[in-house]
């Protein structure tokens, strides 16, 4: 078996993990915001020689978020310049009377109208007028973004363009055939928007590392980096993606179907939910208020990590969504960080050593001294400070995790709770007990699970093409023809395809949204059968004239294949500690690498590995399994 690495950047951390015939190296270094190409390139040197790797990102996410993207102009049918201005009419927050929408991306002056037009059936109106085009000067752009109506159904326009403009260009045909104008805009803007600093980026890891680099698109899977830099806008929820897909491989091996994921880092909390081993989809993300229209992990994320800022509003005490990153970091980290975070809290409580397993010293009386601050403004000592901050951010935790059950339609005590990242386990309890769980599963490398989650992810790429239409007026064969065009261009991108699947978007006539249904014939009894199903299950009743909306098609490479040994059986070490459980009380701190496969703890005690703490409490056990993974019962 080869060497293989997978990397994943953080907010706080960047994480390593290396596997080599079964045998498992970890690393966690901190996050080079500055270039976080700087943090990979060092974790490699470290781990040596590798045959594979593949790689986590936020960077398309974060040039996104810090409004760092390129200088780009938009060309769109005439009358259809302010189209990412005016948007939907839905609110974000439907009763708050000060809600703001982000500002465009481009500015109006940087978007541009052309004389042409096509029709919904695709026909021409109006050939493109090529003398709009010559009058516009692209000097000043890194890259421009065509985005034409109805260009979803005929292309040509957007490729005359193309053919026209000598800097880089991306075609809304290319990047996102689908229709619904702002979210067409929206999304292939942000390709245009990010893909320069992402093809700088790659280039340069490729440069360095001189290998293949493999990135984890928002769906979970793998692509080239070749691919990745005309696409980059799949990369978005990167890292995020890459722990769901390790939730799987690790549920499987534990056997467990239906888990709820929590994953806690340093800077964010991402939560999703996975039933039957599968993860839940989405076709629609909104990252910091602009929507991208690319299929994704459906992943909820707040602004919940150990680095997170806890500070007072009008006498309450909130913590986040600011945090302090990993430069400066908490207080107790001594690298000039002066305000108080979830992580400082749970120092002072005793639910951290003052020196890390991986060597790391934390100053608890810095700690102290920012909370006890923090306390005095509402009158409140410094422990129960601490455990207020805990307890605003288990609460902001479990709101997180009844979007995605609840609001889904899931009851939460019927699954399990997989909690790994850094901070995750120190407060894997208490969320339980709140959202009613009863088991949580705690992987072994519970603080660099996203980096293993991309050792784990096949290649794969998504296609689709709108197709608007009454279901019983489309023949067969034509549909079979977009498919198959579809997976023409996917084979391209996937060197060898092992399986693909196909889907349809449909509603009943007259709705507004649709529902996903897999395709495996073009059986339209069976394929309106099982959208009358998926309705009824979803709103509770059933209708008539079932039209059609877009074809998907997934293509799957060969799956990346690892295997992890079992763990040997090893004699316990631990030491005792003061640490807050209803009282301050001395508790067993067991080292998590001397502990051994079948052992059982009982609580109150507390684990602690090179990567995370575990928090086992007075009314919870602790049962480890072949490789170590934890699993708790209250």
């Amino acid at each position: 078996m080869p060497t293989i690495l997978g990397a994943d950047i953080g907010g706080t951390f960047t994480d390593f993990i290396l596997v080599k015939d079964g045998t498992v190296e970890t690393l966690k270094i901190p996050s080079t915001p500055q270039n976080p190409a700087e943090a990979v390139l060092e974790g490699v040197k470290r781990l040596g020689k590798i045959e594979y790797f593949a790689h986590g990102t936020t960077y398309a996410t974060n040039s996104l978020i810090e409004k760092k993207g390129a200088k780009i102009a938009l060309i769109t049918t005439k009358g259809f310049r302010d189209v990412l201005e005016i948007g939907r009419q839905n609110r974000p927050e439907l009763y708050d009377f000060f809600v703001r929408k982000p500002k465009p991306l481009i500015d109006r002056e940087d978007r541009f109208e052309v004389e042409e037009r096509i029709d919904s059936k695709g026909r021409v109106i109006k050939q493109l007028n090529e003398k709009d085009l010559k009058k516009l000067n692209f000097d000043k752009y890194e890259a421009v973004t065509v985005c034409l109506l109805f260009s979803y159904v005929n292309p040509d326009h957007e490729k005359k363009i193309k053919e026209l403009i000598k800097i880089p260009v991306s075609l809304s045909s290319e990047v996102l055939p689908e229709f619904r104008e702002y979210e067409r805009t929206s999304t292939t803007v942000i390709n245009a928007y990010v893909m320069p600093a992402m093809s700088n980026y790659l280039s340069f890891l490729e440069n360095s590392l001189n290998m293949k680099i493999h990135i984890i698109q928002s769906n979970g899977n793998t692509i080239s980096s070749k691919n990745a830099r005309i696409v980059p806008a799949k990369t978005i929820l990167s890292g995020p993606a890459a722990g769901v897909k390790a939730a799987v491989f690790i549920s499987a091996m534990v056997g467990f179907k239906d888990v709820i994921t929590m994953d806690m880092g340093g800077t964010s909390c991402d939560v999703s939910l996975i039933e039957n081993l599968t993860p839940k989809f989405t076709t629609e993300s909104i990252i910091e208020g602009y929507p991208i229209k690319f299929p994704s992990i459906d992943i909820h994320t707040v602004g919940a990590g150990g680095g997170s800022i806890a500070w007072i509003d009008e006498g309450l005490l909130r913590v986040g969504p600011e945090s302090m990153g990993a430069y400066p970091g908490p207080a107790c980290y001594s690298l000039g960080g002066d305000k108080p975070t979830v992580t400082d809290a749970n120092l002072i409580l005793g639910y951290l050593p003052e020196r890390l397993a991986d060597g790391t010293e934390l100053d608890r009386k810095k700690s102290f001294k920012v909370i006890k601050e923090l306390g005095e403004k509402i009158n409140l000592e410094p422990i129960q400070t601490a455990l207020g901050i805990l307890k605003v951010t288990d609460s902001n935790m479990s709101n997180a995790i009844r979007v995605i059950s609840v609001e889904r339609g899931y009851d939460p005590r019927k699954f399990s709770l997989f909690v790994f990242g850094g901070a995750g386990p120190l407060h894997s309890g208490r969320i339980a007990e709140e959202i009613g769980v009863k088991t949580i599963l705690i992987p072994r490398y519970s603080g660099v699970l996203s980096a293993l989650g991309t050792l784990v992810s096949e290649p794969a790429c998504d296609f689709v093409q709108s197709r608007i239409a009454l279901l019983r007026d489309c023949h067969p064969l034509e549909l079979e023809d977009i498919y198959r065009k579809m997976e023409e261009n996917g084979r391209k991108i996937i060197d060898e395809v092992k399986r693909i699947e196909r889907s349809m978007d449909l509603r009943y006539k007259g709705q507004s949204y649709e529902i996903n249904i897999p395709v495996t014939s073009l059986d339209f009894d069976k394929i309106e059968k099982n959208f009358d199903n998926a309705h009824e299950k979803l709103y509770g009743y059933t209708s008539t004239e079932i039209e059609l909306v877009n074809l998907r098609s997934k293509l799957f490479g060969k799956e990346n294949k690892i295997e992890i040994k079992k763990a040997e059986k090893r004699k316990a070490e631990n030491y005792m500690r003061e640490a807050h459980f209803d009282e301050i009380i001395e508790v067993p701190v067991y080292y998590y690498d001397t502990l051994s496969p079948k052992m059982n703890l009982k609580g109150p005690c507390i684990i602690e590995g090179k990567e995370t703490t575990v928090l086992v409490r007075s009314n919870e056990t602790a049962s480890l399994d072949e490789y170590l993974n934890i699993i708790m019962r209250r």
